[in-house]
């Protein structure tokens, strides 16, 4: 896998261990919702900040070999000044959000109008996508079951991807219950078959969760028809963990976690995903947790807060240094343990060698390649 770009995605926290609770995207998305912006307001008003990775390094002339997915959510703003095209794959953008009651769009944050999406289409490399989201249980049920919301929905979507010359959408929906999987494969099926023969050349992905506790994903219906997959392989320990532990474990941690990147592809294949199909998402951020002691692991004694990649590699703070790093060779996890004012922290994050090991998993595992 060829050197990657720093994409700048900030991400905070969800839980994973139901997929009743809110996930990250939901957790921002109403976050930044509650400010009544859009896309077009961040890309205008929001200050330029260029990449300060002095250690980031280009290769001239270099063809990536997997997929990569990049969401861009419409708060990122201008952002997309920094992300080299080259090495992009797939831009998404986050998101047409969805009425349960009908499938029409509450809004599209710009989808129409943003920059980003011009920047993207213009680089000749990147294929761009939609992403169309919907979160929780009762209103994915109430959506699943109307047949019309279902097709204004799929017929929305190809009316936009074709305004803007687009190649495809990205299905989010988050919280699906087992009740709905027969209607949720099949509601795939409907939407790639309509937008493939409506748009050829599109493509139609839909995120998997990172552990499928019930069920949900029924590939012997999508297979033939869903060109992507994407699991969300992050925040296998999230900010409520009793314990600390890794943010994207590649194998085992500790003795009684088996919960891993690894297992998680090993599981979606023999569920009947097929290697061509499957993305790993890949976060670019780790957790922080005050904690009971400097042990590793150790309990926790708040909840965690978000640590982007960036941030503990410029380590203004001073306190994600060499001297408070530990790596677990088991998960492939870097760990920062150090003492503020009297009080225990521990941070675990993916740097440089961590991430490489994932992207050597990917390419061993034959998958279609990243997300980020």
């Amino acid at each position: 896998m060829k050197q990657l770009l720093s994409l700048a995605i900030l991400i905070t926290s969800t839980i994973i261990f139901a997929q009743e609770h809110q996930s990250i995207h939901q957790i921002q998305l109403e976050e930044y919702n509650a400010l009544g912006h859009d896309a077009n307001y961040y890309e205008n008003y929001q200050p330029f900040h260029p990449s300060s990775n002095n250690n980031q390094q280009k290769y001239n002339g270099c063809a990536l070999n997997k997929m990569v997915y990049g969401w861009h959510p419409y708060w990122a703003g201008n952002d997309y000044l920094n992300y080299e095209w080259d090495l992009l794959s797939h831009m998404s953008f986050f998101s047409y959000e969805v009425d349960k009651n009908t499938g029409n769009a509450i809004t599209t944050h710009g989808w129409s109008t943003s920059a980003a999406v011009d920047a993207a289409l213009a680089s000749g490399n990147t294929k761009v996508t939609l992403c169309v989201s919907l979160f929780g249980s009762s209103n994915l049920t109430t959506f699943l079951t109307n047949s019309t919301a279902k097709q204004t929905l799929i017929t929305n979507l190809i009316n936009l991807v074709q305004s803007r010359g687009a190649h495809g959408v990205n299905i989010d929906f988050e919280g699906l219950p087992s009740s709905q999987k027969t209607n949720f494969a099949n509601f795939m099926v409907d939407l790639s078959n309509q937008m493939h023969a409506a748009i050829p050349g599109s493509e139609v992905s839909s995120v998997l969760y990172a552990v499928d506790w019930n069920n949900v994903f029924d590939f012997s219906i999508m297979l033939p028809a869903v060109d992507y997959f994407v699991i969300m392989g992050y925040d296998y320990y999230y900010p409520g963990s009793s314990n600390t532990g890794p943010n994207d474990p590649l194998y085992h941690f500790g003795s009684t976690y088996n919960f891993t990147l690894s297992k998680t592809i090993t599981d979606y294949i023999n569920a009947g995903c097929s290697t061509d199909r499957l993305v790993l998402g890949l976060p670019y951020y780790g957790f922080q947790w005050e904690t009971v002691d400097g042990n590793i692991p150790s309990a926790t004694t708040a909840n965690g807060i978000a640590r982007t990649y960036s941030l503990v590699k410029n380590n203004t703070s001073g306190n994600y240094s060499a001297a408070n790093h530990n790596f677990d060779n088991d998960s492939y996890t870097d760990i920062y343990v150090y003492q503020q004012g009297g009080v225990w922290k521990q941070c675990y994050i993916s740097e440089k060698d961590a991430f490489r090991k994932r992207l050597q998993h990917v390419n061993n595992s034959d998958i279609a390649g990243i997300g980020i």
